[in-house]
Protein backbone atom coordinates (compact mmCIF):
# COMPACT_ATOMS: atom_id res chain seq x y z
CA UNK A 1 0.00 0.00 0.00
CA UNK A 2 2.96 2.06 0.66
CA UNK A 3 5.14 1.37 -2.16
CA UNK A 4 1.66 2.77 -4.15
CA UNK A 5 1.01 5.57 -2.75
CA UNK A 6 4.96 6.26 -3.02
CA UNK A 7 5.04 5.67 -6.59
CA UNK A 8 1.95 7.85 -7.01
CA UNK A 9 2.90 10.48 -5.48
CA UNK A 10 6.46 10.57 -7.15
CA UNK A 11 4.60 10.27 -10.86
CA UNK A 12 2.15 13.03 -9.90
CA UNK A 13 4.31 15.20 -7.72
CA UNK A 14 4.32 17.78 -10.69
CA UNK A 15 0.69 17.96 -10.61
CA UNK A 16 0.43 17.50 -7.20
CA UNK A 17 2.53 20.87 -6.75
CA UNK A 18 0.73 23.40 -9.31
CA UNK A 19 -2.43 22.08 -7.97
CA UNK A 20 -1.08 23.71 -5.13
CA UNK A 21 0.50 26.82 -6.53
CA UNK A 22 -2.61 27.56 -8.47
CA UNK A 23 -4.78 27.75 -4.51
CA UNK A 24 -2.12 29.25 -3.20
CA UNK A 25 -2.69 32.13 -5.93
CA UNK A 26 -6.44 31.78 -5.58
CA UNK A 27 -6.48 32.23 -1.85
CA UNK A 28 -3.90 35.08 -2.46
CA UNK A 29 -6.30 36.89 -4.57
CA UNK A 30 -9.40 36.59 -2.47
CA UNK A 31 -7.50 38.20 0.24
CA UNK A 32 -6.20 40.95 -1.64
CA UNK A 33 -9.71 41.52 -3.04
CA UNK A 34 -11.22 41.43 0.75
CA UNK A 35 -8.46 43.49 1.91
CA UNK A 36 -9.25 46.40 -0.85
CA UNK A 37 -12.87 46.57 -0.14
CA UNK A 38 -12.19 46.95 3.57
CA UNK A 39 -10.14 49.72 2.77
CA UNK A 40 -12.95 51.13 0.30
CA UNK A 41 -15.32 50.84 3.38
CA UNK A 42 -12.74 51.95 5.66
CA UNK A 43 -12.51 55.47 3.57
CA UNK A 44 -16.11 55.95 2.97
CA UNK A 45 -16.76 55.62 6.74
CA UNK A 46 -13.98 57.73 7.94
CA UNK A 47 -14.83 60.67 5.53
CA UNK A 48 -18.14 60.42 6.36
CA UNK A 49 -17.13 60.62 9.96
CA UNK A 50 -14.85 63.34 9.53
CA UNK A 51 -17.30 65.85 7.55
CA UNK A 52 -20.35 64.74 10.14
CA UNK A 53 -17.99 65.90 13.07
CA UNK A 54 -16.72 69.00 10.81
CA UNK A 55 -20.66 69.94 10.88
CA UNK A 56 -21.37 69.08 14.06
CA UNK A 57 -18.48 71.74 15.30
CA UNK A 58 -20.08 74.27 12.98
CA UNK A 59 -23.46 73.88 14.13
CA UNK A 60 -22.43 74.41 17.98
CA UNK A 61 -19.82 77.02 17.39
CA UNK A 62 -21.43 79.91 19.12
CA UNK A 63 -19.99 81.92 16.16
CA UNK A 64 -22.09 80.55 14.29
CA UNK A 65 -25.50 81.71 15.81
CA UNK A 66 -24.64 84.77 14.73
CA UNK A 67 -25.55 83.59 11.16
CA UNK A 68 -28.55 84.05 9.31
CA UNK A 69 -31.08 81.26 9.11
CA UNK A 70 -30.22 80.37 5.84
CA UNK A 71 -26.53 79.73 6.79
CA UNK A 72 -27.59 77.86 9.67
CA UNK A 73 -30.36 75.56 7.21
CA UNK A 74 -27.06 75.19 4.68
CA UNK A 75 -25.41 73.45 7.38
CA UNK A 76 -27.53 71.15 8.35
CA UNK A 77 -28.81 71.03 4.78
CA UNK A 78 -24.73 69.42 4.01
CA UNK A 79 -25.52 67.48 6.96
CA UNK A 80 -28.10 65.98 5.38
CA UNK A 81 -26.16 65.42 2.05
CA UNK A 82 -23.59 64.33 3.43
CA UNK A 83 -25.28 61.53 5.25
CA UNK A 84 -26.97 60.59 1.94
CA UNK A 85 -23.83 60.69 0.06
CA UNK A 86 -22.22 58.13 2.57
CA UNK A 87 -24.91 55.66 2.14
CA UNK A 88 -25.00 56.42 -1.61
CA UNK A 89 -21.31 55.15 -1.89
CA UNK A 90 -22.04 52.20 0.90
CA UNK A 91 -24.73 50.77 -1.54
CA UNK A 92 -22.71 51.38 -4.93
CA UNK A 93 -19.56 49.56 -3.20
CA UNK A 94 -21.70 46.72 -2.15
CA UNK A 95 -22.05 46.71 1.05
CA UNK A 96 -25.75 47.28 2.10
CA UNK A 97 -28.76 44.77 0.86
CA UNK A 98 -30.76 45.90 -1.35
CA UNK A 99 -33.96 45.90 1.17
CA UNK A 100 -31.63 48.25 3.24
CA UNK A 101 -31.27 50.84 0.23
CA UNK A 102 -34.68 50.58 -0.62
CA UNK A 103 -35.46 51.47 3.11
CA UNK A 104 -32.83 54.21 2.64
CA UNK A 105 -34.14 55.60 -0.47
CA UNK A 106 -37.71 55.88 0.96
CA UNK A 107 -36.08 57.93 3.75
CA UNK A 108 -34.37 60.42 1.44
CA UNK A 109 -37.03 60.92 -0.48
CA UNK A 110 -39.57 61.74 2.88
CA UNK A 111 -36.55 64.13 3.96
CA UNK A 112 -36.96 65.89 0.83
CA UNK A 113 -40.23 66.11 0.61
CA UNK A 114 -40.87 67.61 4.31
CA UNK A 115 -37.64 69.68 4.81
CA UNK A 116 -38.34 72.10 1.67
CA UNK A 117 -35.09 73.70 2.18
CA UNK A 118 -33.50 70.88 0.93
CA UNK A 119 -33.73 71.10 -2.33
CA UNK A 120 -33.46 74.72 -2.75
CA UNK A 121 -30.18 74.35 -1.17
CA UNK A 122 -29.08 71.21 -3.33
CA UNK A 123 -30.04 73.19 -6.47
CA UNK A 124 -27.30 75.75 -5.27
CA UNK A 125 -24.69 73.62 -3.89
CA UNK A 126 -25.21 70.44 -5.37
CA UNK A 127 -21.71 71.18 -7.53
CA UNK A 128 -19.86 70.45 -4.74
CA UNK A 129 -20.91 66.51 -5.15
CA UNK A 130 -20.04 63.76 -7.31
CA UNK A 131 -21.70 63.78 -10.67
CA UNK A 132 -22.98 60.50 -9.84
CA UNK A 133 -24.57 61.10 -6.70
CA UNK A 134 -25.77 64.32 -8.33
CA UNK A 135 -27.58 62.53 -10.58
CA UNK A 136 -28.91 60.01 -8.81
CA UNK A 137 -30.35 62.75 -6.33
CA UNK A 138 -31.93 64.34 -9.23
CA UNK A 139 -33.81 61.56 -10.54
CA UNK A 140 -33.94 59.26 -7.96
CA UNK A 141 -34.70 61.48 -4.99
CA UNK A 142 -36.32 65.01 -6.09
CA UNK A 143 -38.27 63.69 -8.73
CA UNK A 144 -40.51 60.88 -6.47
CA UNK A 145 -40.29 63.79 -3.56
CA UNK A 146 -41.65 66.47 -5.50
CA UNK A 147 -44.56 64.50 -6.75
CA UNK A 148 -45.14 63.36 -3.02
CA UNK A 149 -45.44 66.79 -1.74
CA UNK A 150 -47.79 67.99 -4.58
CA UNK A 151 -50.21 65.15 -3.83
CA UNK A 152 -51.71 66.92 -1.18
CA UNK A 153 -51.94 70.35 -3.25
CA UNK A 154 -53.72 68.32 -5.67
CA UNK A 155 -56.44 66.76 -3.47
CA UNK A 156 -56.94 70.00 -1.43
Amino acid sequence: MITVLHQFLTTQASAIQTVAVVLGVLYLAWQTRQIGRQLKLSNITSSSKYFDDLNELLLRDERTRAFDSATVEGLVAHRYFSVFHSRFLLYNAHFMSKSMWASDMRAIIRCFREEEYLERIWGKDKGDYPDDFQRFIDKDILSPALKERAKPAEAG
